[in-house]
Formats: C-alpha cells, structure tokens, sequence
C-alpha cells in the first residue's frame, strides 16, 4: 500500500514478509507478521504509521510502521455457517441475512454421525467450483438439497427438474381426483424433502408453475393451479418420457396430477398414474402409489452432479 491510501482506523493486514524493515529493530516487530493491525496515527511530516494493537510494546511506545508493509484488508458480510440436521450437516455461505451457495454431506445410515467429518466434508463441497443449473443438460442427475434430481427442460422462466427416485407411496386423496384440493398435494408442501430445499435454495429460486388439470378425457372442471412443488401432467410426462426412459422398471407406480376424467362426466375419483414399465394408466384416487415431485428453479443457482455418498 501506499501511505496515501492509509487512513486513521483503517485496518490493515502486515504482509507475510517485510519490504521495508528499518524499524524492525532486532527481529521484535516479527511476530506481527501476516496480522491485521488498526492504524492509530499518521505522522503528517514522515508519514511513520502508528498502530493500536502493538502500543504497550517498545516502552509502551509501540513501533514506528510503514505503508509498504500493508495489504488492505477488505471488509465483507460474509460468513458460512455450518449445522446439523440429523445424519446429514450443511454448509452455508451468507452475503449478508442471503444464503448464496449451500453444500451438505449425509452419514450413511451403518455409520456413526461425527459433527468433525461431516462439517469437512460439507466445507470441501462448499468451497468446489460448481456450475449453475442452466449448464446441465436434460436427462443429466443434479444434487439439491441431498436428494437426485433429474433435468427436465430449461425455457426462459427457468429448469424443470423431477426427483430421480420415487418416494414411499400415498393416496392421492380420499375421495376426490382434483389436485388442487387434494391431500398429496397439501403433503408435498410439507414434506422433508421440500423443507429442505427451501432451506439449502434463497425464496426467489423457486418459481412458481402453472398446472393445467384438464382431464385425460378433455374436461376443464378442475380449471389449473400454481404450484411451487408438484407432480407432472400426463401431457407432460409423454413429452419427458424418452428423458425419464422407455422402460426404467421403477419400484412402484407412481402419481400424476391429471384426472382420468371428470364429475361433469360422472367420474370425481379416476386419477392418472405411470406403471413400473412407464406406462400411463388411470385408478382410484385413494389407491396408494409412489410421489416424485417436479419443481422448477432458476437456472443461474450454483448446482453440483450426481456423486457416490460417502459411507
């Protein structure tokens, strides 16, 4: 630094080496090396720099300093803050009351969970370069919140993405086939899962998505409804199909949001499902069958690939 960039109260940090050494008297000034210092005076005539932190040395004079021995010292509101949930801990970086970037890691569930392992582990992620959701690529596995999730598409608004496996089988409801007043969808918003997206991602991340509810069979009674967390559309899912693959011999069948018809046609309960082999069919609602929530994101969030959990 330059003594003309210095100021009285500035903080400074003392280079790891000196440039200029002509005060250090004997070595005595070394151990203030790589420190940050505040700066108390500045002799307007000689320009020899006065610290707080050093006063009661020297005689209780302190020592004499010069600006070229100074890195500024750039002050930020940012910090990481790192917790525990469970097995799994979590890594934030904050810009002020913003969560920025999150990492965690999970214990297995065999293992003995250490706070010790599980914060280095949730740091290392943190710190790795990542890149932002717009970069994968349809049918690419991403990481949120410890849960896979598979890319769906990216438009202008932002990504959809679908979780990769399925979650233990629900009814839909107990008796009525409209998503919008339904109990799986009161569910998925307070899930874990949806918890703790919310928690790992900032609010505007989340975009919110219009669900169109017309039936299988072309009836509007259940008109549409805007979700934060949903499940597909049958028309959507014949448009994904191919991503989520022809033939993927899932665990259960699972949910979609689509009716297979209507009350106006005399049927309130028939609600549409895929099979293990990825066929779409269609059952009473009350019937219990996998979840696999869709959410749709900004596509500038940082973001990280499938990885092997560690065991």
């Amino acid at each position: 630094m330059k003594t003309d960039d210095v100021k009285v109260g500035m903080k400074v940090r003392i280079k790891d080496h000196w440039v200029s050494s002509f005060y250090n008297h004997a070595g005595k000034m070394d151990h203030w090396l790589g420190q940050t210092m505040t700066v108390a005076h500045i002799d307007s005539f000689t320009n020899d720099i006065k610290m707080i932190e050093d006063a009661d040395e020297n005689g209780g004079f302190g020592w004499y300093w010069c600006a070229e021995d100074f890195d500024p010292v750039i002050e930020t509101d940012c910090k990481i803050v790192i917790t525990a949930h469970g097995n799994q801990t979590l890594a934030r970086l904050f810009d002020g009351k913003r969560c920025v970037r999150a990492a965690s890691a999970r214990c297995h569930p065999d293992d003995e969970f250490n706070f010790d392992t599980g914060a280095a582990l949730a740091f290392s992620r943190l710190m790795q370069k990542q890149k932002t959701l717009a970069d994968f690529s349809p049918g690419d596995t991403i990481i949120i919140a410890d849960y896979d999730f598979i890319v769906l598409e990216h438009d202008e608004k932002g990504t959809l993405i679908i979780l990769k496996d399925l979650m233990p089988a629900r009814k839909f409801d107990f008796d009525s086939s409209n998503w919008t007043g339904s109990g799986l969808r009161e569910w998925l918003y307070h899930c874990d899962l949806y918890q703790k997206i919310k928690n790992e991602l900032t609010p505007d991340s989340l975009i919110s998505m219009r669900r169109d509810l017309t039936s299988m069979d072309g009836l509007s009674d259940y008109g549409a409804v805007d979700d934060h967390i949903s499940l597909l559309t049958f028309d959507e899912y014949r448009k994904y199909h191919t991503i989520l693959g022809l033939k993927p011999n899932n665990s259960d069948w699972w949910w979609l949001v689509t009716p297979a018809s209507t009350p106006s046609n005399g049927y309130s309960r028939r609600v549409c499902f895929v099979d293990e082999c990825g066929i779409p069919l269609y059952g009473d609602c009350s019937s219990g069958h996998g979840v696999r929530p869709v959410l749709k994101l900004k596509s500038s969030i940082l973001i990280k690939k499938e990885e092997q959990h560690e065991s």
